[in-house]
């Protein structure tokens, strides 16, 4: 899905050039239903709002050339264009407000963006920059290199990559799917059906409850899972370390097995045992029981 993104980013530019001034530019957007925003370098937050027009406010870095927009009417293409040395001096810093129900395709290499307000799907990637949403009630795909996820308050469908930022997500989400290499991974879940993490070194963590029939799948190499109950846990949990990764289980008096290899294993039944909890590791240490409240 984020190759289509690229494809899309290339198909374009003509339009108004804005060289290191200040920008407060409003575009008609009755008929809009599709934004890709390009932006290189810097930082960009996006609001929805309830106006038909869009509205892009701020600076442009001191490397960037020039902000084309290509207004195709159902599609709108904002992209800032960057001088032959890109990486000098400070990036653009831009506002960009749009109608609630837009989806977004966005792209960065040193760019921080963040999303507030929105009820579309949001896809896209930066390479070192930040990725932050707040209050968003919608599918998303967004994919990290360096920076980290911040996501609070927010609901619908997540698919989330980092190779060594940290990852947050809280609120009320039907699916979650996250990847990792070396940053650490929270999760505050409340009533979800179905969570994967997959993480190489970094510290896994995730609280909540879980709905009836909820599916739980927590992966490893070397980096500690850690499960903490929050209410009543009803699930069938098994979890496993393949070489030498502790299990500490405080939440029942199920005790692991150790098995050839230092592998342990801990297989229990908790309330009705209407959901699935898998916690696997190579070598990671784990832990489940309840969590600790102020």
């Amino acid at each position: 899905m984020l190759i289509r993104i690229w494809l899309l980013m290339v198909c374009f530019y003509t339009g108004a050039t804005v060289a290191g001034e200040l920008i407060n530019k409003s575009i008609d957007s009755t008929k809009l239903e599709f934004l890709l925003i390009d932006i290189p370098r810097g930082a960009v937050d996006i609001q929805g709002w309830d106006q038909q027009h869009v509205l892009i406010k701020g600076e442009l870095g001191d490397a960037a050339s020039r902000l084309m927009i290509k207004d195709h009417g159902r599609k709108l293409q904002i992209k800032v264009a960057m001088q032959a040395r890109s990486h000098a001096g400070q990036g653009s810093q831009l506002h960009i407000f749009i109608p609630h129900k837009t989806v977004l395709w966005f792209n960065g290499i040193e760019t921080s963006f963040s999303f507030k307000q929105l009820t579309a799907r949001i896809e896209g990637r930066t390479i070192s920059g930040d990725l932050t949403l707040d209050d968003v009630a919608a599918n998303f795909e967004l994919s990290t290199v360096s920076g980290s996820i911040n996501i609070k308050n927010s609901s619908g469908n997540a698919r989330l990559e980092s190779i060594n930022g940290d990852i947050f997500i809280d609120g009320e989400y039907d699916n979650i799917a996250i990847k990792s290499m070396s940053g650490n991974i929270n999760v505050v879940i409340n009533k979800i059906v179905k969570l994967k993490t997959k993480n190489i070194s970094g510290q896994t963590t995730i609280s909540g409850d879980l709905s009836d029939d909820a599916v739980i799948k927590l992966s490893s190499v070397n980096g500690a899972l850690h499960y903490q109950v929050i209410g009543e846990l009803d699930a069938q949990c098994q979890l496993s370390s393949q070489f030498g990764g502790k299990i500490e289980n405080t939440l029942t008096n199920d005790l692991p097995q150790t098995k050839h290899l230092q592998q342990q294993v801990l297989k229990f039944v908790a309330g009705d045992g209407s959901a699935t909890l898998t916690m696997k590791s190579v070598s990671g240490s784990m832990k489940i029981g309840r969590k600790k409240l102020n």
